[in-house]
Parts: C-alpha cells; sequence; structure tokens
C-alpha cells in the first residue's frame, strides 16, 4: 500500500516526508521540526509564509491565553487605526464544580470550543481563561453586530447548558472608546 505524503524542505537534497493522515498536533509537530532543520540557512519569504500560515483556517481561532493577550493588543490597535468597534467576551459556566466527573467537565468544554469555532468568523479569537471562564474576542464593522453575534451565542450556549445541566452566562464589554456593557 503507498502512503499519500507532503515533502517539506527548504532545500531539495534534505526532504521531510510528512504523511497527510496525521493529526494536527503531529502534523504541526513535523513543522517545527522542519524549521529547526532550516534554521542554519538562509530561505526566501515564500517558504516562510507557507510555514506562518495555519492549515486550519475554518471558523474562530482558539488560542492559548498568552496568544490571546497579544491578538487583542493586534485588535486594540488596529481599531485605533480604523474606528471599528473590538469587544471582550466572557462565557463563565456554573456548575462545573468539584463533584462533576473530570471527563464531564472536558465534554462540556469541548462542547463549548467547537460551539465557538463553528458559530463565530474565521478573524474572531477565544482562549479559556480558567477552567470555567472563556475569553472571546470580536472584532466588528459596526456596533450593531454585537448583538446578532451575541443573540446567536446566547441560543447556542443555552441548549449546551441544558443538555450538561450547568448554568452558562454570556457578556461583553467594549475594549475600545464605547461605554456600553451587555449581558445575556
Amino acid at each position: 500500500m503507498m502512503k499519500r505524503c507532503t515533502c517539506v524542505s527548504s532545500k531539495p537534497w534534505r526532504i521531510l516526508e510528512i504523511p497527510r493522515a496525521l493529526s494536527a498536533p503531529l502534523r504541526a509537530f513535523y513543522r517545527k521540526l522542519q524549521q529547526r532543520m532550516d534554521a542554519a540557512y538562509e530561505t526566501d519569504l515564500m517558504l516562510i509564509k507557507k510555514n506562518l500560515i495555519d492549515d486550519e483556517l475554518s471558523g474562530a481561532f482558539g488560542c492559548e491565553i498568552d496568544h490571546f493577550r497579544v491578538l487583542c493588543q493586534v485588535e486594540i490597535r488596529r481599531s485605533l487605526r480604523t474606528d471599528n468597534p473590538v469587544f471582550l467576551g466572557m462565557i463563565t459556566v456554573s456548575g462545573l464544580d468539584k463533584s462533576r466527573n473530570p471527563k464531564q467537565v472536558q465534554s462540556v468544554r469541548g462542547r463549548i470550543d467547537q460551539m465557538l469555532s463553528s458559530s463565530l468568523r474565521k478573524g474572531d479569537v477565544f482562549a479559556w481563561w480558567n477552567q470555567t471562564q472563556v475569553l472571546i474576542l470580536l472584532a466588528l464593522r459596526k456596533r450593531d453586530d454585537l448583538n446578532c453575534v451575541g443573540q446567536r451565542l446566547h441560543a447556542r450556549l443555552q441548549e449546551i447548558a441544558d443538555a450538561e445541566r450547568v448554568r452558562a452566562r454570556l457578556e461583553f464589554q467594549p475594549l475600545t472608546a464605547e461605554v456600553s456593557f451587555l449581558a445575556y
């Protein structure tokens, strides 16, 4: 049986074959290996661009909180140039206390992650702040868009909360020069 592979190399004499059937984290690991191998050599902009662009560009971007902080700063700075509002949202899940099985907690978190990835736009970002709170970064064209996004997220979040027997609250605050506060 012949395996399909993707060849990744900036030097034709050194090729690292990456099986296409690998999971995303393992593909990322292979990319890091390749980057370390190429670090001692000059490369061109096209290869760097290929390494920078993620394969998975659908839905919102879920990340670690440290990356979220950096992206918040970038969006705030962009907002100062464009006058587009930026909002910080927070989902708080109550009922995920220590009496719950850790697998149940992971199940709720996984369902919320999936819901956010599929319900938000490609440019939106989310990260878990702690075990029960997830932050959302929304860069919008106009303030009125927040009501539409908030209502959609609230409805889908309530479906998860009802199915998992937890309570969930969604709220937004502006990160830029806005003066309102929305809670659902």
